[in-house]
């Protein structure tokens, strides 16, 4: 049955039944969920390889996570095909540019969180995950899963996660088998710019963090960052404080609210989309990289600069403790805090981290005035991030499970080694 008559049908019937189309569309995808949740082994079909769902073009936390899944599946040989999910983010990045929308293959890896699996299982329609082994690819950022959520995991037969922060959150909750998939990290700068480029002073030493408005200001915590940099240095010329940011407009009280807490020192906020390379390049073009989150379900912006050999200083707490510890970073102490309010999806009665304030003035000042520290702590993360989350590490752990579950559902052989 094509879209178009399916709309028609629905308006007869909400006309027939005073229903309106949206709970008929809520009927329809609870019916759906019901129906995939009970699908049972022997009845997948489709090729070998994946057909990766996400938001691939977005130039955003979550758009680069899902190009770090399809990349090390590429490198392993595994056939795929792309349906791209538009989001709020801008819509350029060109990693990836042919998008056929289809599923021939016998996995369906959905790289979108809980919240948003309903409304694009409606969009996408029920036949796109029939008869599939269908595969949510999530991330949250609290202890606790939201209860409103719960219902997505009738979706899939496995949840994929990036961190161990993350599975021990899932596993209070999920009905479902749980598997940890790392963010892959490999970086190719194909144009690289210098501080010139970005009207950034030679002779400054730039501690940098970026972030989107469209992530929980809150639990990113730059005006934490703003008062520990002043604690440490003042008004001091010498030293910046570099606030990377896209979005800003969405959220004007918390822009307002970052540029006042910035007055007197010298910091300087850079409020605009880069593409890949000029992103990269800002990473390199300064010394470190400061991050006082209150939670990360991963902490790819970490990764990334660790990757490029920057001496990363970061609450110690949440997805980014995977990667991170003292021989290769400056992880900063803190306690749990109890959220008192809602904070977006965040809400009130679970907790994060509150890094230390002294503490990460201290560091700061640490990295600032020990350089030798600095670059040898760089040089561990470096080397550490490029031997545990280049491409082909995760891709042979991708491979290895798939190769797994086609086994264990009997899907045939798989091909790839």
């Amino acid at each position: 049955m094509n879209r178009r008559l399916l709309n028609i049908m629905k308006k007869i019937i909400s006309i027939l039944t005073g229903k309106d189309r949206a709970e008929l569309d809520r009927e329809q995808v609870d019916k759906a969920g019901d129906i995939l949740s009970s699908i049972g082994e022997g009845v997948i079909e489709g090729k070998p390889g994946a057909n990766i769902m996400g938001t691939i073009q977005a130039e955003s936390g979550i758009g680069q996570a899902v190009r770090s899944l399809i990349l090390p599946i590429e490198r392993m040989g595994i056939p795929y095909e792309l349906s791209n999910i538009i989001n709020a983010s801008r819509q350029d990045d060109k990693t990836f540019a042919k998008f056929t929308g289809g599923n021939p293959y016998c996995f369906n890896l959905v790289h979108l969180n809980a919240d948003a699996v309903r409304h694009n299982v409606e969009q996408k329609g029920f036949a796109y995950f029939k008869k599939r082994f269908n595969i949510g690819f999530w991330v949250w950022e609290l202890d606790r899963f939201p209860e409103e959520w719960e219902e997505s995991y009738r979706f899939f037969k496995e949840i994929w996660t990036p961190s161990r922060f993350c599975v021990e959150t899932f596993t209070r909750h999920s009905s479902v088998p749980l598997f940890r998939v790392p963010h892959s990290v490999e970086i190719n700068i194909e144009r690289e710019y210098d501080r010139g480029h970005f009207k950034l002073p030679e002779g400054v030493f730039i501690f940098f963090f970026m972030f989107d408005f469209y992530s929980v200001i809150e639990r990113k915590n730059p005006i934490a960052l703003v008062e520990s940099f002043k604690a440490a240095f003042g008004s001091s010329k010498d030293v910046m404080l570099l606030l990377k940011c896209t979005n800003s407009e969405k959220n004007p009280d918390a822009r307002d609210e970052l540029i006042k807490a910035a007055k007197g020192a010298n910091v300087v906020q850079m409020d605009r989309y880069l593409d890949r390379d000029e992103l990269y390049s800002l990473i390199k073009a300064t010394d470190a990289y400061v991050s006082m989150h209150r939670s990360e379900g991963f902490g790819l912006t970490l990764a990334e600069s660790m990757y490029l050999g920057k001496p990363v200083i970061a609450t110690a707490y949440s997805g980014n403790t995977d990667f991170m510890d003292v021989n290769n970073s400056f992880p900063l102490r803190y306690k749990l805090v109890e959220l008192e309010r809602d904070y977006g999806p965040y809400k009130k009665g679970n907790h994060w981290a509150e890094a230390d304030r002294d503490h990460a003035a201290e560091t700061m000042r640490l990295v600032y005035e020990d350089r030798a520290l600095g670059e040898r702590i760089g040089r561990e993360a470096s080397d550490y991030i490029k031997r545990t989350l280049n491409e082909k590490v995760v891709g042979e752990s991708i491979n290895d499970r798939l190769s797994f579950l086609a086994g264990k559902y009997s899907m045939g052989e798989w091909p790839f080694k």
